[in-house]
């Protein structure tokens, strides 16, 4: 996902407010510590800037939420993170829980967080709608969308390098 790629389906149907998790393999054509903004993931909807979701990269990892009052996310440092190398990425939610995993280790967690008040339009993957033009500039494979929490273990994906 670089340049001008977009990758969207409908969030109804395929997202759950109030728990599920998503998954994915990633390989960055970037180096972690690189501070530039890359856009992972985000469900929302065109011309709101409130009740959505992102997953994002850039130095950090993190997974954000926002409602209509307030925001609430999980970050990890990507400082190692290499051009060329893959990593597994998870998130679970269950509000007002959430977890962010990364090669199948939690790395943060918050019983803080909460949900949007509403579910948005779109799920963007390695591109959004609210922020145009942000790119992942990575390969996103095996991504899986679930109703459930599922634990961010990268064995479940089946890749062992």
């Amino acid at each position: 996902m670089n340049d001008d790629d977009s990758l969207t389906y409908a969030a109804a149907g395929n997202w759950n407010l109030s728990q599920g998790s998503l998954e994915f393999w990633v390989r960055p054509n970037w180096d972690g510590a690189d501070e530039q903004y890359h856009l992972l993931f985000e469900e929302s909807r065109p011309g709101y800037a409130d009740n959505l979701i992102r997953l994002e990269a850039g130095g950090w990892l993190t997974f954000r939420l926002w409602d209509s009052t307030s925001g609430h996310e999980v970050v990890h440092r990507t400082g190692d993170w290499k051009a060329g190398d893959w990593h597994h990425v998870a998130v679970i939610w269950q509000d007002p829980k959430l977890a962010l995993y990364e090669d199948g280790q939690l790395v943060d967690s918050n019983n803080q967080g909460g949900v949007p008040d509403w579910l948005g339009v779109v799920l963007s993957i390695g591109s959004g709608l609210s922020w145009s033009g942000y790119r992942a500039d990575a390969v996103i494979d095996e991504l899986r969308i679930s109703d459930v929490p599922r634990l961010g273990n990268s064995d479940s994906c089946g890749r062992f390098w």
